[in-house]
């Protein structure tokens, strides 16, 4: 698989002598005549100004950015982050220097994938505030050399950090930079999962701003950012790509959503990313009695899941109020809900009887979300592309296809899901004789089991569910 990052720096490195050249004859003096704004003073949505991307082409034909930018600062938008490398994004320096020149109040990023003191300079002449290091690219040496660059010229640094082990190295560096910000986006291939940043936030110290970047393109993630304690979010393509009419709206619409997350009470989304710990959370789905539940939790269960559709394995809702005092998270499994069972649903949420509601019919993305971080669906894949394109994500549990009454088939994912399904929630014929296979194919956040641990339908099995985190504890510790 072509590493698209290396293949970026290396183009980049082909003209940014050239640019660099540019740059300091537009500014013979080598002084900065605009304003320094403090990046990251408070919280806020950072709205991206870019033409295009390598895995989308073309995003948005704006000459100089004014016309976009006007939209941002009318729905609110006081941080703006500008690509400025030219092969892949069709940037350019000038556009930030322009908008800095017309919006010196503001505050500007210059993004793009510098890895030379050169470039920090550069940044800071230009009118950048803050500047972006790619942890992907650069070693730990030269992520400290750039940001103590960075610093002697009063710019804020992001680092940016897709994987754990990225994350760790930011965190670990001597010299400290001003936010790390979690990609979505893997830049080493372009796919995005917007569940990664959620579960990585926990590995960063509380007096380290985290920015969450990337797949925010409506304002049910906004929302969950700011419930989990985000610092901030980037958004660039679902605004840039908007038309001016409804550009402002969006942003003021992202922007509202984060803010209000983040004065909200913690979801079940937030509560079971934050129990993410560097292994896969595991679900034990389909209970029926308290004895199995009990066993469940003791084996270490982060989620339990009480089947109220038609199944072998089907509970009362009045059931539910047993397993109230079990001390992990909790979830209703339902079917194209009706009206008052969604009322049901929704009160004994307020009750703190269930912690979350998964759907597992054909609900809309609309009432999914409705839920805001306490419900989630349950997709039934037959095809690595469906992924692509789920309206629900991040709150998505990938499923296989079922047997009848509605029993799973024993058949988990096979490998030609393996690059569209890491880092997801899983379910679907996993049972401790194939554990493992699915761990080191998927590396999933989450999964959820339920006949692969039973003697019958809803009877679990404890020594199937002690093998279980036995086998995860062996691959990870």
């Amino acid at each position: 698989m072509i590493n698209i990052i290396n293949e970026i720096k290396e183009k980049r490195n082909l003209y940014r002598s050239h640019e660099s050249r540019e740059i300091r004859n537009a500014f013979p003096e080598n002084v900065r005549a605009l304003p320094l704004v403090d990046f990251f003073s408070e919280k806020d949505v950072i709205c991206e100004l870019k033409k295009a991307s390598p895995s989308k082409g073309v995003i948005n034909n704006s000459e100089e950015f004014t016309d976009i930018i006007d939209d941002y600062l009318a729905g609110g938008a006081s941080r703006f982050s500008v690509l400025t490398e030219r092969n892949y994004f069709l940037g350019d320096w000038r556009y930030l220097h322009a908008l800095k020149s017309r919006h010196p109040e503001m505050g500007f990023l210059r993004k793009d994938f510098l890895f030379c003191r050169e470039d920090i300079h550069d940044a800071w002449l230009m009118g950048a505030d803050a500047v972006l290091l790619i942890a992907a690219m650069l070693k730990d040496r030269e992520l400290e050399e750039l940001i103590a660059e960075a610093h002697t010229y009063g710019l804020k640094v992001l680092c940016e950090a897709h994987t754990a082990m990225e994350v760790k190295r930011i965190v670990d560096l001597r010299e400290k930079t001003d936010a790390l910000g979690i990609n979505a986006r893997d830049l080493k291939t372009f796919h995005v999962n917007t569940r990664i940043p959620f579960a990585l936030k926990g590995m960063v110290p509380d007096n380290l701003p985290v920015l969450f970047e990337s797949g925010v393109m409506d304002s049910s993630v906004s929302y969950l950012a700011g419930n989990s304690g985000f610092y901030g979010i980037l958004i660039g393509e679902a605004v840039m790509r908007s038309i001016s009419s409804v550009r402002t709206d969006l942003v003021y619409s992202l922007r509202k959503s984060f803010f209000d997350g983040a004065k909200e009470h913690p979801n079940f989304f937030t509560k079971l990313m934050k129990l993410h710990a560097g292994r896969p959370l595991v679900k034990i789905c389909g209970l029926t009695s308290i004895s199995d539940a009990e066993a469940a939790v003791q084996a270490g269960a982060d989620v339990l899941g009480f089947i109220l559709a038609p199944s072998r394995r089907q509970v009362a809702p009045a059931d539910l109020g047993t397993f109230k005092t079990l001390p992990v998270l909790k979830a209703a499994v339902v079917m194209d809900p009706d009206e008052e069972l969604q009322n049901l649903l929704r009160d004994m949420l307020e009750k703190e009887v269930i912690d979350a509601v998964q759907f597992h019919g054909q609900e809309s993305p609309e009432l999914v979300k409705s839920f805001q971080g306490n419900g989630y669906k349950a997709l039934t894949l037959l095809d690595p592309a469906d992924v692509r394109d789920d309206p629900y994500a991040p709150l998505s549990l990938y499923d296989r296809p079922k047997g009848k009454n509605n029993d799973s088939l024993g058949i988990p994912f096979g490998s030609e899901f393996s690059d569209v399904l890491r880092g997801a929630f899983l379910a679907g014929g996993i049972t401790p004789a194939n554990l493992e296979y699915v761990l080191k194919t998927f590396d999933p956040l989450l999964v959820d089991i339920a006949g692969g641990v039973e003697k019958n339908p809803g009877i679990k099995d404890r020594n199937k569910i002690n093998n279980i985190f036995s086998i995860i504890r062996k691959n990870y510790g």
